[in-house]
């Protein structure tokens, strides 16, 4: 289920009756998976608790009841501690929370039998007194074991089932003992079971409510990101803009000079641009944009390098790392790379070479420098501008760059 169709889910069952314990199908599938692991943990614990109270009630029984009459009792008690390993064993193992509740459910009714075992066949005055307590076992299905609403409620019936006909049939049992113990086992039974559907009904009002800012808040920040890019990216060329370049380009920089790494920052105008457009039209013009965009980042060499259209027709690209002789090669590649494009350009005046070129302007921030953006990038103008004027189709690099890493 994507999270649309979760967040539609969510909002349609809201939008139902107050008060249901179930979910539709799909939310209530995914409300299932997404709860198991706190319902494993609470059924371990109470497991654990579970033993640990019969293991003090069996020492009871040691020192109040004859050593003749123990046997069969203990024998009885040890096959409950030994069923109760068993379920626990699975519901730790078991990764399936379906099948999980399958051996929990299988597991309580199968104790509730054995308990109701050892009632009937107990013919000491301890067997009224174990059938009060027999309380614990709605106690420990519907309160602690936090199990779903509708479970608890099979669960309870069947325990309190087989706990009327074990008092019905088993001899000798006064009749008040009989119907104290009923209507104790009741109460606790319809007490725990309206609490039980209380705590399963809020639990689900808070998934849903929660789950819903959760998606909503997802919905948000996807939306947020989608008109952060909308605002850093270029749309024609489908590279940064001015905005997004500015905003990577200072963080780029402070990392280098602790790095100590210089940065080289190209401008890049496409020669006689206006003309193009004059001559060929927008929608060529549009198109040699794309093609060069995508030449020039074509040419980036590590995720560290930057892209940018700048505005109109001009290009920013930052390179950190280059070292002496590599950014004269990397501009005459960036260069080279455009001219191989052809395309075809026969406004760009006399003495040009018939199809598309840039010029471009190159200046370094080096780590012992504090230059920052905007100084840079001045730098790198007046670089390109110096192509321009010496014929185009060429780069130039600023006096200050060259004279810094000869």
């Amino acid at each position: 289920m994507t999270p649309d169709d979760l967040l539609e889910e969510v909002r349609s069952n809201i939008d139902r009756p107050h008060g249901l314990v179930t979910f539709t199908p799909s939310l209530e599938a995914y409300y299932r998976e997404a709860t198991a692991a706190g319902r494993k943990r609470s059924a371990l614990i109470t497991g654990a608790i579970g033993l640990a109270i019969h293991q003090l009630f069996t020492v009871v029984i040691l020192f109040t009841q004859p050593i003749e009459s123990l046997g069969p009792k203990l024998a009885i008690f040890a096959a409950i501690d030994a069923f109760v390993l068993l379920v626990l064993a699975g519901i730790a193992l078991l990764r399936d929370h379906r099948h999980r509740d399958v051996v929990l459910i299988g597991g309580l009714t199968l104790v509730s039998v054995l308990v109701n075992v050892s009632y009937y066949f107990d013919g000491t005055d301890m067997a009224y007194y174990g059938m009060m307590c027999y309380i614990f076992v709605p106690v420990v299905a519907n309160s602690m074991l936090r199990l779903f609403f509708r479970q608890a409620l099979l669960v309870s019936t069947i325990a309190f089932a087989l706990f009327v006909v074990t008092i019905l049939v088993k001899p000798g049992a006064p009749l008040h003992v009989q119907l104290v113990a009923m209507l104790l086992v009741f109460g606790c039974s319809a007490m725990t079971l309206w609490g039980n559907y209380r705590n399963d009904r809020d639990e689900r009002f808070a998934f849903l409510y929660l789950t819903r800012e959760r998606l909503l808040a997802d919905v948000s920040r996807r939306q947020a990101e989608v008109l952060r890019e909308l605002t850093t990216i270029d749309p024609l060329t489908s590279i940064a803009n001015r905005r997004g370049f500015e905003e990577r380009f200072d963080p780029l920089l402070t990392r280098c000079r602790h790095e100590s790494r210089p940065v080289a920052v190209l401008m890049i105008d496409i020669d006689h641009f206006k003309a193009f457009n004059d001559r060929y039209g927008h929608m060529r013009g549009d198109a040699c944009l794309r093609s060069v965009a995508q030449t020039l980042a074509g040419q980036l060499r590590s995720p560290d390098d930057l892209i940018a259209r700048m505005g109109g027709e001009e290009f920013a690209i930052v390179a950190p790392g280059l070292q002496d002789g590599e950014l004269v090669g990397f501009l005459e590649r960036i260069r080279a790379a455009v001219v191989r494009l052809a395309i075809p350009h026969a406004g760009a005046g006399q003495g040009s070479p018939g199809h598309v070129t840039i010029s471009i302007g190159c200046a370094v921030a080096l780590p012992g420098r504090d230059d920052g953006w905007g100084t840079v990038v001045q730098r790198a103008d007046r670089a390109l501008y110096a192509a321009k004027r010496a014929g185009r189709n060429r780069w130039h690099v600023a006096d200050e760059t060259v004279d810094a890493i000869a």
